[in-house]
C-alpha cells in the first residue's frame, strides 16, 4: 500500500499559556501600635480581597499563624496586623509563606513615636485595649517597643519590602501579588 501523506491542517492560532496561580500572599504589616497598620488594611486592602489575621483580636501569635495557615491553605491573601518589630517577630510569616508556596511581603509604617502614642491615647474601645481608657500606658508601650524596634533586613528573606506612606505606590507593588483564580 502506498504511503500517503496526511492533509495539511489549518494553522491553530496560538492560545496564551493560562495565568499561573498564585499560592497565596502574606502581608506583614511592620509598625509601632497607632501607626496605621489597621486603618490602612479598613481603607485599601479589605476590599482587595485580604483578609485581616490581628493579633490584638486573636490574643496570641499561635493564632494569628493558624488563621495565616488557613487562608494560604485555601490559597488566599493574609494581613497580618501586628507590630512585627524585629527579624524573630517577623521570620514567622516567612518561614509560613515559603511552607505554602506563597509570596511575602512587608508593608512598613514609619509613623513619628510620639504621633502613635498620641493616637494610641485617643482611640475609643480599640481591640487590644491600648485607648484613651489608659493614655499612660500608650505612650509607655509605645515607647517600650520602639525600643526594641529593628529594621527589615535584605536577608530576611521577604519578597519585597513596601512603604505604607505612599498608598498608591504600595497598592501598585501589592496588586499584581495577590493570588488569582484559576480559569475554568
Amino acid at each position: 500500500m502506498p504511503f500517503r501523506a496526511a492533509a495539511p491542517q489549518a494553522a491553530q492560532p496560538a492560545q496564551p499559556p493560562p495565568a499561573p496561580r498564585s499560592r497565596g500572599l502574606v502581608v506583614v504589616a511592620v509598625g509601632l501600635p497607632g501607626s496605621g497598620k489597621s486603618t490602612f488594611f479598613r481603607r485599601h486592602l479589605a476590599a482587595l480581597g485580604l483578609e485581616r489575621c490581628c493579633q490584638d483580636v486573636l490574643k496570641r501569635r499561635e493564632k494569628v499563624q493558624a488563621a495565616v495557615d488557613v487562608i494560604l491553605r485555601r490559597g488566599g491573601a493574609a494581613y497580618v496586623d501586628r507590630t512585627n518589630y524585629n527579624a524573630p517577630q517577623r521570620a514567622h510569616w516567612v518561614q509560613l509563606a515559603r511552607r505554602r508556596g506563597a509570596a511575602v511581603v512587608v508593608l512598613r509604617f514609619r509613623t513619628a513615636t510620639d504621633v502613635c502614642a498620641q493616637r494610641c491615647a485617643a482611640r475609643r474601645n480599640h481591640e487590644g485595649g491600648l485607648d484613651a481608657r489608659n493614655p499612660a500606658q500608650c505612650a509607655r508601650v509605645v515607647n517600650m517597643l520602639q525600643g526594641k524596634f529593628r529594621e527589615v533586613a535584605a536577608g530576611e528573606g521577604f519578597d519585597r519590602v513596601v512603604s505604607a506612606e505612599d498608598a498608591e505606590a504600595a497598592l501598585r507593588v501589592l496588586r499584581p501579588l495577590l493570588p488569582r483564580a484559576e480559569e475554568a
